[in-house]
Formats: C-alpha cells, structure tokens, sequence
C-alpha cells in the first residue's frame, strides 16, 4: 500500500516562499527578509496563498514562487 504524501505546513511553505523572496530581492539582509515576514501584509500574502493552494502538489514550487515574486513586487 503506498502512502500519502502530507501537504507542507504553513511553516514549511512560508520557508519556501522566503526563498523565492530573497531571489528576488538579493540586498536584504535575513533581518530584514524576517522583519517583513512577521507584517499583516507579507502574513496575508502567505496565508491566502497557502489556503488557495494547500491541497496541489505544486505547492511548495509553484504556489510558494508566486507567493515570493507577489511579495518582492509589494516591497
């Protein structure tokens, strides 16, 4: 019997999508990247995508580069 793969946690896609930021936007310091993170607004982002998406299998490729490219672009 094959087993299921689990979905990431909102932990694990919240890593991913703070690698495909930090592409984005090379300068910041993680101080800065994690300062931004913990804003209502970069929370929203994550969240929303993350509920929109938790279910796909692109979640931790696709749904996180967007969430990631979606907050380069705000900051």
């Amino acid at each position: 019997m094959s087993e299921a793969k689990k979905n990431p946690s909102i932990e694990e896609f919240t890593k991913a999508v703070k690698g495909s930021f930090k592409a984005g936007c090379p300068n910041l310091s993680d101080t800065e990247i994690d300062r931004y993170f913990a804003t209502d607004e970069a929370q929203d982002v994550i969240k929303t995508q993350y509920k929109e998406d938790k279910d796909k299998k692109c979640l931790l490729y696709v749904a996180a580069s967007a969430a990631g490219s979606c907050l380069a672009l705000m900051y």
